[in-house]
C-alpha cells in the first residue's frame, strides 16, 4: 500500500511539471544516421545546438544523406519557437519571411532567423505574443 502511495505521489508529481512545462517535440537535421549507436553519438549534440534535448527518436529522411534527430523542447521555459521557412538566403528575404511565418502561428518576429540545411531550409525564431 505504502509503494502504491508512493508511485501516485511520482505521477502526480510529474503531471503537474508536464502542465506547467510543457515539452514540444521537434526534428532537426543531422546530416545522414547509419544506425542506433551512431545515433547516440550524434543526435544529443544536434539537439544541444538548437537548446533542446534529445528524447531518444530519430528517423531517415532521405537514405544515405539526410536523418533527423527528435528533440525535446521546454516551450514555456523558451518563450520562442523555431518555424521552418524554407530556404532564406539574406536578411533583407528574411524581413519578408519571417513576419509572415511568425503571424501565422499567432507569434511576433523579433529578427532572428537562421539556416538549418544549406540551400534548403531556414527557421524563423517567433515569440509568443
Amino acid at each position: 500500500m505504502r509503494q502504491l502511495a508512493g508511485f501516485l505521489l511520482v505521477a502526480l508529481f510529474v503531471s503537474l511539471l508536464l502542465a506547467v512545462f510543457p515539452v514540444h517535440a521537434k526534428d532537426i537535421s543531422a546530416g545522414p544516421i547509419w544506425n542506433n549507436t551512431d545515433a547516440r553519438n550524434k543526435c544529443p549534440s544536434v539537439c544541444a545546438r538548437e537548446r533542446g534535448t534529445w528524447n531518444g527518436n530519430w528517423h531517415t529522411v532521405v537514405p544515405g544523406r539526410n536523418s533527423v534527430c527528435s528533440c525535446d523542447f521546454n516551450q514555456r521555459h523558451r518563450g520562442k519557437e523555431d518555424f521552418n521557412a524554407g530556404p532564406i538566403w539574406s536578411n533583407q528575404q528574411a524581413q519578408t519571411v519571417c513576419p509572415a511565418v511568425c503571424t501565422s502561428h499567432d507569434r511576433l518576429w523579433k529578427g532572428e532567423w537562421r539556416t538549418t540545411v544549406q540551400g534548403q531550409m531556414s527557421v524563423c525564431t517567433c515569440h509568443r505574443r
